[in-house]
């Protein structure tokens, strides 16, 4: 009998993982036999910046998040730990963070494009920031059909050893000129910033020049970058959405949601719409409302897996 007993307690646990990419907090019990996990955590996309008040337009995509790793965390078996998982931004807030035990592995969020447009940070662990949402240029103008600028991208999500591709940019004056692309995708799996909208000066029921979304950052190990989205070419395109990296996923064309995990958000247009003749107060910023794509937490064990590169489902 206490043979048995101590064969059970001394067994090997059984190679495993756990996927938690519903944002939300959740609690994960350590199995039997486990005493050490490998982590990877990706932040939430920051939302784009999409304002109505005609005094302040639209000028950024929303930032990819970051993606971190830890290897080697020790824990208790049937002991308790905390999973966070991050919600991506919409309507002008930040995606949030994600994190595992708290500190011991932790992937900041993206920032709004209405509050900057920062990728999100490494806070705990290995990894890289998500990049930076593009900006736009905006004006105001008095006279019927007057110019929609085209919209920054959102930024890529992190990769496993470099950062997210920046969005595209588009902050000329000219009526005809082209958005920029996004920035590829650096370090091995990084997702690609979406290229800003090329800008347009007939009335919005003619096209649309909203930037495109980061390409998000897939959660089960290292692989090929993303590519940074074309900018919108001709008078009223949309940016090309950057690609996943690693597995991440792309946003379609005319997708409101970035890639996961962690995609930035596009910005909508940034010029003014007259919604009636002048005076000043019918004229108003058309408002794309686009969200950041959503964080992921994934813990393996046993296998001799680690993060980055030996990190496969079994």
């Amino acid at each position: 009998m206490l043979a048995d007993r101590l064969r059970m307690t001394n067994k090997a646990a059984v190679a495993g993982q756990q996927l938690y990419d519903t944002p939300g907090t959740y609690s994960w019990v350590a199995p039997a036999g486990v005493t050490s996990v490998d982590v990877c955590c990706i932040g939430a996309g920051g939302g784009a910046s999409s304002n109505f008040n005609y005094t302040q337009a639209q000028t950024k995509g929303g930032g990819g998040g970051a993606l971190a790793y830890v290897n080697s965390i020790s824990v208790t078996p049937g002991s308790s730990y905390t999973v966070i998982v991050g919600t991506g931004g919409s309507d002008q807030t930040d995606g949030t963070s994600s994190s595992f035990n708290s500190t011991s592995c932790r992937a900041g969020g993206g920032v709004s494009g209405y509050n900057g447009g920062a990728g999100g940070a490494v806070l705990n662990g290995t990894g890289g920031a998500g990049g930076d949402g593009g900006t736009s240029n905006y004006g105001y103008s008095t006279s019927y059909g007057s110019a929609y600028y085209g919209g920054g991208g959102g930024g890529g999500a992190g990769g496993y050893s470099a950062a997210g591709g920046n969005g595209g940019a588009n902050n000329s004056a000219g009526t005809t000129t082209a958005g920029t692309a996004g920035g590829n995708g650096s370090g091995g799996s990084a997702g690609g910033g979406g290229g800003g909208a090329g800008q347009n000066q007939v009335l919005i029921m003619y096209g649309t020049t909203q930037g495109g979304h980061g390409g998000g950052t897939g959660i089960k190990g290292t692989g090929s970058s993303g590519t940074g989205g074309a900018g919108g070419t001709y008078n009223g395109s949309t940016g090309a959405s950057g690609t996943g990296g690693s597995s991440g996923t792309t946003s379609s064309s005319g997708n409101t949601v970035a890639g996961v995990y962690g995609g930035g958000a596009g910005s909508g247009n940034a010029g003014y719409m007259n919604v009636d003749e002048p005076p000043a107060e019918n004229w108003q910023i058309l408002g794309y409302v686009t969200t950041g794509g959503k964080g992921a937490v994934r813990i393996m064990w046993g296998g001799g897996r680690s993060y980055p590169s030996n990190a496969a489902d079994v």
